[in-house]
């Protein structure tokens, strides 16, 4: 999951997940997140949090020296 939230083709498509584990990825020309629990849509969050950076590694344009 956490490489859909990066991947710049799902940014402007649909993400769904359900609680028997299944998980629904498309294409399309606007951004839907949803869940569906018990039977009932309800938002993404239900189901899943957003991914928290943990750290961040310094790179050549970061670091002075």
């Amino acid at each position: 999951m956490n490489l859909l939230w990066r991947c710049q083709s799902f940014a402007e498509g649909g993400i769904g997940v359900y609680d028997g584990g299944f998980l629904h990825v498309d294409v399309r020309e606007h951004s839907a997140r949803w869940a569906r629990v018990s039977g009932k849509y309800v938002g993404i969050g239900h189901l899943v949090r957003e991914p928290e950076l943990a750290a961040r590694i310094p790179n050549e344009a970061t670091t002075v020296g």
